[in-house]
Order: C-alpha cells, then structure tokens, then sequence
C-alpha cells in the first residue's frame, strides 16, 4: 500500500519543508529516510516539495475578517470551538474596554456596528434594537428610550445611566459565551485535531474515488473467493472421494489393444446387374486416328537432307 508521501508524489527529493505539522503526522516523517526535514522558511530561498497545515488561529482570524459581511455565519462557525468562543469574548471585553473610558466620545459608530455584529446581526438588518437604543442615549440622543428609563437625571448623568445599561448587557453577553465553552467536548475537539493531518492528505478528486471505488469491489470479489474455496474444500473433507484397494492401471504402452471389428462386405447383385446392362447399353468410344502425312524429302542447297523441313 503506497505511503502517504508517495500519494503526494515525493520521489527523489532529499529536503521537504513541513510547516507547522501536528503531532499524529509526526510518525509519517520518522519513517522517511535520506530526507532532511526544515520547518522554517526563515533561511530558506527555493525548495522542492513542501507540506504546510493550516492552524485553528488562522480559521478565527479569517472569521472574524468576514464578520461585518456575514456575521451570522461568522458567529455560528465561531461558536464552534473554545478559541472560537475565546475570540468573540475577547472582542466583547474590547467594546466593554472602550465603553468603560470616561470620555463617552470614545463610543463611536464603528462600536456600534461591532456589538450588533458580534450578536450574529448588522445594525441595518432590525429597525431597532437595544444595543442601538442605549448608543443612541450614550451619544445624547434620548428619543429611542422611554421617558421612565433614567428620569429625572440630567444630560450627562442619563448619558452614564445609558452606558452602564450597556456594560450590563456586554457582561450577559460575555457570561453566556463562557457557559457556552464550559459545555464544549474539549477532549472530541483535541480528538479532532490530532486526526486532522490524516484527513487533510484525503484525496477528494473524481479519479480517486473511482480509485477506491474499484479497490473495494476487487476486494470484495476477493474474499468472496475465499469463501468459495472454503466451501468446497470443507464438502472435499466431509465427503471424501472413493478409492479402491488393489487397482492396477496398466500403462498404454504395455497394454493390450482391442482390435476393431471387421465390418462384412457385401456381394453385389448379380441380378441387379444384369438388369443395368440391359437398360444402359455399353458405349465403346471411337478411337482417335492421327493421320500422319508422307512429304518428300527436302534439300539443302548443298544436296543434303534438311533437319529442319519448311512448312510450305
């Protein structure tokens, strides 16, 4: 069965650049031999064949850069896993950060549409939501909440209720996510990607399916030939074949050959015979007469017989 570097197609090449390989794929690169292995790109300018495996961080990072286009899908793929779930509470404790400041102008727009994303929405996709309303009063504006949320206080001190209402709402949000985690399977998760190096070498292509499309079926046929042989060899032993004592076979060349019956002849009618003659008489055929003309001999000029005569 081919090894996995020979599916990847490394022949002769003496050195291979393997970045940031897991710990399951260490046993494939102790069984290499004559080749040199560098993990660090730092020294190195040209290289032949390179494996590089991709991390759970770089995942993250890529989520959280699609976020403000997808934020549901981002959200949902984040809740997934503990650095997942790490990083949404980590941008939370970010926003809550910049809230805390006393300076409420630090609490822009930008802050705004960061808390609705990390909420899986954006800002334009509800009318109005809390997270909305309450940056609307940060920023002075009090026409979103209702005239008995912080009555009776005045400009500036309505504008710090709003934002300790906010900082509330972060910390819900922040402890539903550390509960989330606590109820992750982190031992399924560290299963997971110790068998990740094997599973990233799985070959998807059309051509390698029908691969093993056809290696199962050879298989298949294989052990259903076994089991045949088996079966008949199991009949062989129960029902033995008969042997008898004392049987001598000659050998052909010492043997006694039969002779072939002698067929009789019959004797021919003689009546038959005799009929035939008289219905079909017999026809003696005429015999071919040459006539050979006599010439008189012809002379040469010197008075000789000629040998070769004219035709005239």
């Amino acid at each position: 069965m081919p090894t996995i570097f020979e599916k990847l197609n490394l022949k002769d090449q003496r050195g291979i650049v393997i970045i940031n390989a897991p710990d399951s794929f260490e046993p494939e690169l102790a069984n290499l031999r004559n080749v040199s292995i560098c993990r660090d790109l730092k020294n190195l300018t040209t290289f032949q064949f390179g494996l590089a495996f991709a991390t759970t961080q770089a995942e993250v990072d890529r989520l959280l850069a699609e976020m403000p286009d997808q934020p549901s899908r981002s959200v949902r793929k984040l809740l997934r896993s503990p650095e997942g779930i790490d990083a949404l509470i980590e941008s939370w404790e970010g926003l809550r950060e910049d809230l805390s400041r006393t300076d409420l102008r630090h609490w822009t727009s930008l802050h705004n549409d960061r808390a609705h994303q990390l909420t899986g929405r954006r800002a334009v996709e509800i009318p109005i939501s809390r997270i909305q309303e309450l940056s609307q009063a940060i920023w002075g504006d009090f026409s979103l909440i209702g005239d008995q949320e912080g009555a009776g206080l005045a400009v500036d001190a309505r504008r710090s209720w709003a934002r300790d209402r906010l900082i509330e709402g972060i910390d819900e949000e922040v402890a539903a996510l550390r509960s989330c985690r606590e109820a992750l399977d982190l031992e399924s998760f560290e299963q997971d990607r110790a068998e990740a190096g094997r599973r990233a070498l799985f070959d998807m292509s059309k051509p390698a399916i029908l691969a093993r499309r056809y290696e199962a079926a050879a298989e298949r046929g294989m052990f259903r030939a076994l089991k045949e042989l088996r079966q008949v060899e199991t009949e062989a032993a129960n029902n033995p074949p008969a042997s008898p004592s004392n049987l001598v076979v000659p050998l052909g060349s010492f043997g006694e050959v039969a002779e072939a019956p002698v067929e009789p002849v019959e004797e021919p009618d003689s009546e038959w015979e005799s009929d035939l003659e008289k219905v079909v008489p017999t026809i003696s055929r005429p015999t071919r007469v040459e006539r050979v003309e006599e010439r008189a001999p012809v002379l040469d000029r010197g008075g000789e017989v000629s040998r070769f005569p004219s035709r005239n």
